[in-house]
């Protein structure tokens, strides 16, 4: 999904993510992505707010995985052994 394209979302779509089962790599590629848009986020109204209080959680949520995958405290899922 293009970052324009996020950066226009209503909050409740975004919310409605599923981010369960999400492998390291993909949840790394949505950060990348969002990293950026979310920059945006910053300076607007409850709506953008919402969003941003969004992304923060997945990225506590995501940066919290990815320091467990590389501690070795998580196993390798099948996808990421290539």
């Amino acid at each position: 999904m293009p970052p324009a394209t996020l950066l226009r979302m209503h909050p409740n779509d975004l919310e409605s993510f599923r981010m369960t089962g999400l492998t390291i790599t993909e949840r790394r590629a949505i950060f990348a992505v969002l990293h950026d848009v979310s920059k945006a986020w910053n300076e607007g109204d409850e709506m953008m707010a919402r969003k941003l209080a969004w992304f923060k959680a997945f990225s506590t949520t995501f940066k919290s995985a990815l320091r467990a995958y590389e501690a070795g405290e998580v196993a390798i899922s099948r996808e990421e052994k290539v």
